[in-house]
């Protein structure tokens, strides 16, 4: 508790002196210390409501994170924004906080359900090991080797009926244009000049 509570201290110095600093306050000195002061109530607060339940419930895991989530947020936003804001704050904090805690939970199964609760999906690679694939959702587009290799077999399907004659001159310069990008991605990639995009 002691520990989280500086770090909550040192966190709220950090943001305190960047907020002075934006709204040019002229008492920079006592702006950055009721901030970090605020900070460091609202830290001790939650890891104070944290460690009370785990040693309630004996356990170890992402409710206790949630208990002391909504503690803290309540108490923030009753003493910010009245009473009436009570809930609402308790709400959001708890769920920062619980999703925090099932993302750097160093359990792998914990870390793999929450994984998988998001659309993550597991493809078994040829060594054994998992690989993971990112869901439809995900605004970066991850594919499996087995994906990757299917890709590269029909490209060469395609080019094959390009060379054959088999495709319309449309559909033929597609091809190319395909073939040109995937060279160039290659010779950028091998000269450390980073992906283009498409």
């Amino acid at each position: 508790m002691f520990e989280g509570t500086l770090w909550s201290f040192a966190g709220g110095l950090g943001v305190g002196a960047m907020r002075a600093a934006y709204a040019e306050e002229l008492n920079f000195a006592p702006a950055i210390a009721a901030f970090a002061g605020n900070a460091a109530l609202v830290g001790a607060g939650f890891h104070l409501s944290r460690e009370m339940t785990r040693l309630v419930r004996q356990r170890d895991d992402w409710i206790n994170s949630c208990v002391g989530g909504a503690v803290a947020g309540s108490a923030v936003a009753t003493a910010f924004r009245g009473r009436a804001y009570s809930p609402a704050g308790a709400a959001a904090l708890a769920a920062l906080a619980t999703a925090g805690h099932l993302a750097l939970d160093p359990d792998p199964s914990v870390t793999a359900g929450w994984m998988r609760l998001c659309g993550f999906r597991t493809v078994p690679k040829a060594d054994g090991e998992l690989d993971w694939v990112t869901p439809a959702w995900f605004p970066i587009r991850r594919v499996s080797d087995d994906e990757l290799e299917a890709n590269e077999i029909e490209f060469q399907m395609r080019v094959r009926a390009v060379l054959e004659g088999r495709v319309s001159a449309e559909d033929a310069e597609k091809v190319r244009e395909e073939y040109r990008r995937r060279r160039d991605a290659e010779r950028r990639r091998k000269t450390g000049e980073g992906a283009v995009e498409g």
